[in-house]
Order: structure tokens, then C-alpha cells, then sequence
């Protein structure tokens, strides 16, 4: 009996310990409905979609803050006069920004524009991730088309696309094992939207989970983190592995938007509740 209760017990601490591991060790605010975080070397980057919360609105009030890895603000304006970015993506020191129907490029260091990439007829351009060392790939939440883009020439083409009135429009996208991970968003917000993987040239449903889908990243252990709004103010997180899914024991996140992964902490950012919290894993 003695034995029975000890173990009882240690898979009780067990447990408790595995639940206990994701807990918010910061949480920094300052911020206008904050989209996307971006780690560069010393630096996190936060995009800030501005004063309202107007992810399509041509108002010029959008900007990216720079902050040091510890949380503190060095420039809250660090790019300003946008319209409402959203994506981020850092390589060689170009920051590379989605703002509504454009593509923007920025020098890193200095915040001087570079060049930008209009797309046409694009609606609600979201998140951008790496394909190869010549070309990314950004989403399209608004019409379904996940754009591939040729940093080269700055031309681009149709990598795939979603069925948006189904399940969705690509939102966060991750590749994991060499295979393409989207969350999907329901841009009308009428329908929960899936949680897909690009297989050849179809986006079919990964699991079953279903949801107001944004961020989505991966760990240096194949696991990924996909962000639900729920209904804006009670957002979740999931954490995908092998064996499934389950939330991150975290308190009720207010719009967890576009989350980044450094190999050591997940950075959130609360659009709603305008904060970027981070995690520890």
C-alpha cells in the first residue's frame, strides 16, 4: 500500500512538474496592438499594427519597436509610418515587413527603407517564412495565396493556396522536417479554421484541431506552438508533438498573435491586451 501511494505520489509530482514548465517570466507593455516578434542577435523587434486595433486600415500610424533581449524599450518607433505591419523576418541585416498589400525592406541597424515589393490584389499579407537562401514565402490570410517570393529579381509567384470560406486563409506558417505547417484564420471570423500541412499542392487538415488560428513556430525538439485567439480575450496556446496536443498552462492570453522561438524562450505578443509576454519553456 506504502508503495502504491509513493508512486502514486512521484507520477503526481511528475505530472504537475510537466505542466508547470511554460510560465510567463516577463511581460512588457508599451506597446499599439502588437502583431509580430522578431529575435535578431541582442535585439527583439515587435511590429505594432497602431492605435486601433485596424489590421487593414491605410492610416500611416503602424510602427516596429526595437527592444534589447531583456525587455527594455531602446526605440519604440524604431520604423515608423506604416500603415498596420504584421509579419516579420530578419536574415544578412534586412528586416523584411508585411504591411497590408506590400512587402517592405529595411536595413536592420539604421531603419533606411531598401526596397519594397507591392503585391497585387493582395488583401491581408501576415506572415512570412523562410524557403531557401533566395526566397521566403508570405501569407495571404485574406485570399487563401501563400506567395512565393524571389528576393533576387523581387518577383513572385503562387506557392499554394487555401480554400478561405472552408478553412481559412494561411496565417503563421513553420517548416518542420521538411514539410509546410499553416494556421489557419478565418479573416470574416465567422468559421473556425484549420490547422493544415501543404501536402504537394494541397492544404488539408494536419489533426483535428480547429480554432482562430495566428502564430505557429517550432523547437529545436520537433515540437510546435500554434497560437488561438478563442474569442480574443481567453486565447490559448497548443503545444503539437508527436503524441498529440494540449495547451500551455498559461493565463488567458488577449489576441496571441505572431510568436518567435530563440531556442530558449517563446515570445508572444498580445495583440489585444497589448503586451509581449515571455515564455519559458
Amino acid at each position: 500500500m506504502k508503495k502504491s501511494l509513493i508512486t502514486i505520489m512521484l507520477f503526481a509530482l511528475v505530472a504537475i512538474n510537466l505542466q508547470a514548465k511554460a510560465k510567463i517570466v516577463q511581460e512588457i507593455s508599451g506597446f499599439s496592438h502588437p502583431e509580430s516578434v522578431f529575435v535578431y542577435e541582442d535585439n527583439v523587434f515587435v511590429s505594432n499594427v497602431g492605435k486601433k486595433l485596424e489590421p487593414l486600415a491605410k492610416d500611416g500610424d503602424g510602427f516596429i519597436s526595437k527592444l534589447s533581449y531583456d525587455g527594455k524599450m531602446i526605440n519604440k518607433s524604431f520604423i515608423k509610418n506604416l500603415n498596420a505591419p504584421k509579419g516579420l523576418f530578419i536574415e544578412n541585416g534586412k528586416l523584411y515587413v508585411l504591411d497590408i498589400d506590400e512587402l517592405k525592406v529595411f536595413d536592420v541597424n539604421s531603419a533606411k527603407a531598401l526596397f519594397s515589393i507591392k503585391i497585387d490584389d493582395a488583401v491581408f499579407l501576415n506572415h512570412i517564412t523562410k524557403l531557401n537562401d533566395t526566397n521566403i514565402l508570405i501569407s495571404d490570410t485574406g485570399t487563401g495565396i501563400i506567395h512565393k517570393i524571389d528576393l533576387k529579381d523581387k518577383s513572385y509567384s503562387t506557392f499554394a493556396k487555401m480554400n478561405v470560406g472552408k478553412d481559412g486563409g494561411p496565417n503563421g506558417m513553420v517548416f518542420l522536417d521538411n514539410k509546410l505547417y499553416i494556421a489557419g484564420y478565418d479573416p470574416n471570423g465567422k468559421n473556425a479554421a484549420i490547422f493544415g500541412e501543404l501536402d504537394e499542392t494541397i492544404i488539408k487538415p494536419a489533426n483535428d484541431l480547429k480554432g482562430v488560428f495566428d502564430g505557429l513556430v517550432s523547437d529545436e525538439n520537433g515540437n510546435l506552438f500554434l497560437s488561438d485567439w478563442v474569442n480574443g480575450v481567453n486565447g490559448i496556446v497548443y503545444k503539437i508533438d508527436k503524441t498529440g496536443y494540449k495547451k500551455l498552462p498559461l493565463r488567458d492570453l488577449k489576441g496571441p498573435a505572431d510568436m518567435f522561438y530563440d531556442g530558449k524562450y517563446l515570445w508572444i505578443p498580445e495583440m489585444v491586451g497589448e503586451k509581449v509576454l515571455k515564455i519559458q519553456l
